[in-house]
Order: structure tokens, then C-alpha cells, then sequence
């Protein structure tokens, strides 16, 4: 419903994306190498759809040269699955993972 490639979305995201942001650091490595996972914590559903539009079509080399091979995306706290506001809510890691 949404067109999240209007130029005109793109470039406001881009220009907010640094104070809102969307990169996680889950732990440092021995070596000194932070491990980044895309972290939608706080995120709705419409912002993370987006979130992920954007970075599949536009960061994709950034995606693959953060995270590798194995991607981690933060959903929560993780203090269960249940939504804390609404129970007809599914919860934003049912949503991103029917989304993907």
C-alpha cells in the first residue's frame, strides 16, 4: 500500500537513518570484530517492513559486508513472543518473519 521506493521516501529515511538507526552490536569478538545484527527493536510493523525493503534493495553490499553470511535481526527484548500491548497483536518477530 505503501511506495517504499518513491525517491522522495528513500532520500528522508536516509537523511533521518543516522539518528534513528537500524544497526545492533550483539558482541565484540577476541579479535576486537563487532558482530552487527539489524536491530528493528522499537520499530512497527510499517517502519520494520520498511526497514527491510530498504535494506535488501538499496544496502545490500552493506548487509552482506556487516553480517556476512549468517544475519541476525532484534526483534525484542526476547522476553517471550507474546506482545505486550494488544494480544490480537502477532508481534513483530512473527511479522518480520512472514515478511522475509
Amino acid at each position: 500500500q505503501y511506495d517504499y521506493d518513491n525517491c522522495n521516501v528513500v532520500t528522508f529515511f536516509e537523511s533521518i537513518a543516522y539518528v534513528i538507526g537500524y544497526w545492533g552490536i550483539t558482541q565484540v569478538q577476541t579479535d576486537g570484530k563487532k558482530v552487527c545484527a539489524i536491530d528493528l527493536h522499537g520499530y512497527g510493523y510499517e517502519e520494520a517492513k520498511f526497514v527491510l525493503h530498504y535494506l535488501f534493495t538499496v544496502k545490500s553490499k552493506e548487509l552482506k559486508k556487516k553480517m556476512g553470511s549468517r544475519w541476525k535481526i532484534i526483534c525484542g527484548k526476547q522476553l517471550g513472543t507474546e506482545p505486550a500491548s494488544k494480544k490480537e497483536q502477532q508481534g513483530l518477530k512473527t511479522f518480520v518473519s512472514q515478511h522475509l
